[in-house]
């Protein structure tokens, strides 16, 4: 009797030790892999699907807007311009970004990009300033 105890007591143990194993934590947050240059900005998000799906290992970037009122554009060079990969959590980190209003995007493929959008469907402007962390959090994207 002793023994069946004793092995339902090991056997109790035994699972209530791998379960403590098992506990969900949140994604980390990305860190930068550059010193922060003073006057500069620093973006950082984890980008997700519509539907709330991760997007791993893709290209983001953000494209300047030029102009002011009803006469803005944006221009998308990836030469040139601010940028990061999503890594296996979707998250990412743009340090040393000029201050600023930008448009974020999104690689789908060469020569397509997709927009962040605000609630009106417009391409949403990120306001960037000097010094200052601008942490977009949970950023969903329609995807093409």
């Amino acid at each position: 009797m002793k023994r069946r105890f004793l092995c339902a007591y090991i056997c109790f143990i035994l699972a209530i030790v791998s379960l403590a194993g098992c506990a969900t934590t949140a994604p980390a947050t990305p860190t930068p892999n550059a010193p922060i240059q003073a006057g500069m900005a620093l973006l950082r998000g984890r980008l997700l699907t519509s539907q709330g799906v991760v997007i791993a290992n893709r290209a983001v970037h953000l494209a300047p807007i030029y102009g002011e009122g009803d006469q803005q554009a944006y221009v998308f060079d990836s030469s040139t311009g601010v940028g990061s990969v999503t890594d296996a959590n979707g998250g990412f980190v743009m340090v040393n970004i000029p201050p600023g209003r930008y448009v974020f995007l999104v690689v789908v493929s060469e020569g397509l990009t997709a927009a962040l959008l605000d609630k009106a469907g417009n391409e949403k402007i990120w306001e960037l300033k000097a010094d200052q962390l601008q942490d977009i959090g949970d950023a969903k994207v329609n995807l093409p």
